[in-house]
């Protein structure tokens, strides 16, 4: 009897070790499906964060370049008012052109050049005019045509607008090697075989608006990579916000 007794404890004493080793591996697999679900749930967050961090970013970049239009509305605006006071008001006294017909109403590009020329180019449905305000330095252009101030020399070139040629920018391959948006541009008839190129846009390979003003070619023969720093202007945001912002908004 003490054998029998002595085997049933043995057989008990394995039976409950073997129980506690299934409790062992279960309480195991639990733990770690509830640390992979941990795990799971922490990532899912730290993702929801990020995006949500991002969405701000993102959000709060848009207001600052909202932000900043609104800083510069006013000057440009009045900059603007100002180039096209000045080219009217040379139009109607030193041209003889007073009829309304001949009001340019908008500006299409505005550069600078290596001699300290301030040349833009206005327009309106019929009419093409290029404006050149030569300066003793550009240091602070902006505010001498606000002015009417320091302004050395004025000339103007009064043309007719062709509205039924195309853009020879968007077939010249030099010009298409990056991506360029917000093309606008305006030509006008020079004689027989000549025409005048004024234009803007938008380059996104360095983030920067151009003008082109009164760029003189002969029909058929239009090279982008032949217009100089003295047809040709590059704007940036850092540099140069009022003329980046009046681009912009042509």
């Amino acid at each position: 009897m003490e054998e029998k007794e002595i085997e049933q404890a043995k057989e008990y004493k394995t039976e409950t070790r073997l129980e506690k080793e299934r409790k062992r591996k279960k309480i195991i697999t639990i733990v770690v499906i509830v640390s992979l679900v941990i795990d799971i749930v922490l990532l899912i967050i730290l993702l929801l964060i990020k995006v949500n961090k991002n969405k701000g970013q993102s959000s709060s970049n848009s207001n600052d370049d909202s932000s900043s239009v609104y800083q510069y509305e006013e000057e440009v605006n009045t900059f603007k008012q100002s180039l096209l006071t000045i080219m009217n008001n040379y139009v109607d006294d030193d041209m003889s052109k007073s009829d309304a017909q001949y009001d340019l109403t908008n500006i299409i590009s505005i550069s600078t050049d290596t001699s300290n020329h301030v040349i833009y180019t206005g327009y309106n449905d019929n009419y093409i005019a290029t404006m050149s305000l030569e300066f003793n330095n550009l240091n602070d252009f902006i505010n001498d045509i606000n002015n009417r101030t320091n302004i050395v020399n004025k000339s103007c070139i009064y043309l007719d607008i062709d509205n039924v040629s195309s853009n020879p920018l968007l077939e010249d391959t030099d010009f298409n090697k990056d991506t360029k948006s917000q093309i606008k541009y305006k030509l006008a008839s020079n004689g027989a075989t000549h025409k005048a190129l004024s234009a803007s846009y938008f380059d996104t390979a360095d983030n920067s608006y151009y003008s082109i003003t009164n760029y003189q070619y002969e029909m058929g023969e239009f090279h982008f990579s032949n217009i100089t720093a003295d047809n040709i202007t590059q704007y940036t945001l850092e540099h140069n916000p009022i003329m980046y912002y009046l681009i912009q908004g042509l």
